[in-house]
């Protein structure tokens, strides 16, 4: 089996995400190659030492003609041929617009990691449109990744199709004596 998992900025939350889901990927004598695609721009560095592992970079800024290059990502993604492919965050998910032109043939597994209404300085009205938008791309996602509880409820009140959704929290591998820290991530009213 190969997973493709497409990001735009990877970086800090989503790129420790990243790390623990390959991690365990890479251990999984059932896939046979794990490809991580994210932007160059704002990304951290990902090195696992695996031969199963395969890293590549796409130029991106965001914007309109960020839309665009995601858009133009689905020949590359096609290219490598997965039979999974794990998109992260709502930006990279807008790739999905071009599964509803053409079906694509492998499954698509999305986390929004903060659904975009559920952000709090944002207006009703665009919150209710980006609603929308996630709602229609939930036509070619056969797998939605909610963070939380929390995640998962606010996506049911903006009628994302709750037989589509599952809960997978957010997770640090169990590895006591390398943590150093007290506080690890940001709390927010969405990660609850």
């Amino acid at each position: 089996m190969r997973i493709l998992h497409l990001a735009e900025y990877a970086s800090g939350g989503i790129a420790t995400y990243l790390r623990n889901t390959i991690q365990y990927q890479l251990d999984n004598e059932n896939i046979d190659e794990i490809v991580l695609l994210t932007s160059k721009n704002k990304s951290e560095e990902f090195n696992f030492k695996s031969n199963k592992f395969k890293g590549a970079v796409y130029s991106y800024i965001r914007g309109l003609s960020g839309v665009l290059k995601i858009l133009k990502l689905r020949k590359v993604v096609d290219d490598y041929n997965p039979d999974v492919v794990h998109i992260h965050s709502t930006f990279a998910g807008l790739i999905r617009i071009s599964y509803l032109l053409k079906n694509p043939k492998y499954k698509v597994v999305y986390c929004a990691h903060g659904w975009s209404f559920i952000q709090q300085n944002k207006p009703q009205f665009k919150k209710y449109i980006y609603s929308l938008v996630e709602r229609l791309l939930t036509i070619k996602t056969d797998l939605i990744v909610n963070i939380s509880k929390n995640e998962q409820n606010i996506a049911e009140y903006y009628k994302i199709p709750k037989e589509k959704m599952k809960i997978i929290y957010n997770s640090i591998p169990d590895d006591r004596e390398k943590l150093s820290v007290n506080t690890l991530g940001r709390l927010t009213q969405e990660k609850k």
